[in-house]
């Protein structure tokens, strides 16, 4: 196991831990909050990784339901935004085998599982246990035989991210946010995307959609 896959998994399991020691009412905490009424939240997202050595960032959408500001479900799409994922490819146009450069083009849909250990504005902080996602990867490349842009063979993705994140909000639907976490594959179906194992990680702004209507409801 890669020492840096290694160094996450006790700093997530130490957090995790901690946090059950120092709460032994987690259980209760998460099955009051299942009773409440859930609010639907609307969430713009990015984060960063390196895929084959490469940066690489994404670009997505969250939506689902929360309770009690402690438990969150939801439900997402992300895709790669930047066109900086290059990597050497073999390609076979009939009879001819060769190599070239290929640009990753990736996107997924994905379901979370995500807890508030704490949740006082202005600020935020949670575990991501669960982040299982699945999607689509292909190479685009110039064919030898047309000299134009063309995709190559695509293949289905699974991955799984836990991640942890803190948020600071300038405003109850704007804010500064931090995450870090692992992306494991667990399944593809051709092989063809390289190293897709990787951290995550992202320093950007959050905009909560859901809570910009409420407060622009409210204030009319």
């Amino acid at each position: 196991m890669p020492v840096k896959l290694r160094l996450f998994l006790y700093a997530f399991s130490f957090l995790l831990i901690a946090h059950f020691q120092s709460s032994g009412q987690i259980l209760e905490e998460i099955n009051t909050s299942l009773k409440t009424k859930p609010k639907f939240f609307l969430n713009l997202s990015s984060f960063n990784t390196f895929i084959d050595g490469d940066f690489a960032s994404f670009d997505g959408i969250e939506t689902g339901i929360t309770f009690d500001k402690k438990v969150r479900f939801g439900v997402g799409y992300f895709a790669l935004a930047n066109n900086g994922v290059v990597t050497t490819i073999s390609v076979q146009e009939g009879t001819n085998t060769f190599e070239t450069n290929g640009q990753l083009e990736l996107y997924y849909f994905n379901l979370t599982a995500e807890y508030f250990f704490y949740h006082e504005f202005p600020w935020q902080f949670s575990v991501v246990p669960f982040n299982l996602a699945v999607g689509s990867g292909h190479y685009e490349y110039i064919s030898h035989a047309s000299g134009k842009r063309v995709n190559g063979p695509s293949e289905l993705i699974v991955v799984y991210q836990p991640e942890v994140t803190a948020q600071y909000n300038v405003l109850t639907w704007f804010g500064f946010g931090v995450s870090t976490g692992y992306r494991f594959t667990l399944y593809r179906s051709k092989e063809q995307t390289k190293a897709l194992p990787g951290f995550n990680f992202s320093l950007d702004f959050r905009l909560s959609l859901d809570e910009l209507y409420y407060e622009l409801r409210s204030g009319k």
